[in-house]
């Protein structure tokens, strides 16, 4: 594979990579609003937030030995086919607990473009140039809280609360496109799916000091970002009586 394909194929998963984000902070500032729209308490709308980090979380875990197999492309088009599909749908459901269930589709669908995503890099590149590119897709990542929740607000604003998750959907339908025009198999010799394997590694990872300590450290460290995007639209919007816009801009 020459260099500008592989560098294409690159900027292609910085482009998104900021997903898993923009599946939590583009639509928090409609949350006091879709609690009113479907009727519902404040708990009970932000318990859309905890069922797709948890979809999301979880199914990494088989995400990347599948995408061994099957290869990273297909996992990848099926993560955004999903993504692209939940989204829509959770404008036209009526039902909030429909929805909850179709948002911890949306994390899962989620999880599948970020365990391929990473995992692309890894067969793509080494040593500084990969270094380089996971720079990148740490600053993408970094980008989606702080601006996502400035558009979110303003979609809210200015539309409806569905209008967060629409603009999900047309980026996914343009990543669609974009994996379809660029994305070739990545890891050509297919891994057979093997429990005790799989088993074996998950425990090989998880005994380890150094990855304890970093998922500690990124767990009370990520969880004031959580907190913040389940309890502030309600301080700022329902107590505090600010508009969606005035919490966007604050978060």
């Amino acid at each position: 594979m020459k260099d500008s394909q592989k560098n294409i194929i690159a900027w292609l998963t910085i482009a998104l990579t900021p997903l898993s984000g923009l599946g939590i902070d583009i639509y928090t500032p409609a949350l006091p609003i879709m609690a009113h729209y479907f009727v519902i308490s404040g708990n009970l709308a932000k318990l859309s937030i905890s069922v797709y980090l948890f979809g999301y979380g979880f199914s990494q875990l088989f995400w990347g030995p599948v995408s061994d197999k099957y290869g990273r492309k297909n996992i990848l088009l099926l993560g955004i086919y999903g993504m692209t599909l939940c989204t829509t749908l959770i404008t036209l459901i009526p039902n909030f607990n429909v929805i909850l269930f179709v948002r911890l589709l949306h994390g899962i669908s989620v999880g599948a473009i970020g365990a391929s995503a990473r995992a692309i890099l890894v067969d793509l590149f080494t040593g500084r140039v990969f270094a380089k590119y996971v720079n990148y897709t740490t600053i993408a990542w970094a980008l989606s809280p702080i601006i996502a929740p400035v558009i979110g607000a303003y979609l809210t604003h200015h539309f409806h609360w569905q209008a967060c998750f629409i603009s999900l959907s047309i980026y996914g339908a343009i990543m669609i496109i974009l994996s379809h025009l660029t994305l070739v198999r990545t890891n050509p010799e297919s891994q057979p799916l093997h429990l005790k394997t799989i088993t074996r590694s998950l425990k090989e990872v998880v005994t380890s000091k150094h990855f304890r300590a970093c998922m500690l450290l990124m767990t009370f460290s990520y969880s004031t970002l959580a907190i913040f995007y389940v309890t502030g639209p309600f301080i700022i919007q329902v107590v505090m009586k600010h508009s969606p816009v005035f919490f966007g801009h604050v978060a």
